[in-house]
């Protein structure tokens, strides 16, 4: 992925912060994430934005609430960043809500690319809450939070506001659970993602160790 300079103002602060925040910061995933698509025969589709003035919104794929802290929906190719479970800690941090922003995109990816759809089928199929099936769930998590780290690689130390002493920012954020994989191993993929290899991201030829 090509270093860029991504500079999107402020922090969402609030609903109309956040609308400017995330509409500025999409072109830089945009110009950073054609290329790779083109070069690998997908076409490119710009994803919309939401962001819930009362902290839910109602979406082909379900409810989003006040407690979600992010939402992708494939079926509308939406990203909904409500704003009620935000962290105090996050507060001035622009570099969290932007890897916040560009984990969805990374499910606005797979989605142009076909994975996430199977990676759903496979989850169905297997019993969306069974080991097999929540484990599909975490590889098809873990390689957003890959892509993630990807585009945060590019964006920090390019000349732009972000370095990369900022990443321990990032790393600090997440809290794991049983759909989006362990402390650990959402840390280590998003590192992964950093060193700007995508095919390091293949969560789907990982161990179940390594999906955790």
């Amino acid at each position: 992925m090509t270093k860029q300079i991504c500079n999107p103002p402020g922090w969402p602060s609030e609903v109309p912060a956040a609308e400017t925040f995330y509409n500025a910061a999409l072109p830089c995933l945009a110009s950073a994430w054609q290329p790779l698509l083109g070069r690998a025969e997908f076409e490119y589709s710009q994803p919309k934005i939401l962001v819930p003035s009362n902290g839910n919104a109602t979406s082909p794929c379900g409810t989003v609430g006040p407690t979600t802290t992010g939402f992708y929906c494939s079926s509308n190719k939406t990203i909904y960043l409500p704003m009620g479970r935000i962290h105090p800690d996050w507060n001035g941090v622009p570099i969290v809500y932007l890897s916040l922003f560009s984990h969805e995109f990374g499910h606005h990816v797979q989605t142009l690319s076909g994975s996430l759809q199977e990676a759903w089928r496979q989850r169905r199929a297997a019993g969306s809450d069974s080991p097999a099936g929540l484990e599909w769930s975490r590889r098809m998590e873990l390689q957003s939070e890959c892509f993630s780290g990807l585009f945060i690689g590019a964006v920090v130390d390019s000349g732009g506001p972000f370095t990369e002493s900022d990443i321990g920012n990032v790393l600090q954020a997440w809290i794991g659970d049983p759909t989006h994989g362990t402390n650990a191993n959402i840390d280590a993929w998003f590192n992964r993602g950093v060193q700007n290899q995508i095919a390091l991201c293949n969560t789907w030829i990982a161990s179940s160790a390594e999906v955790a």
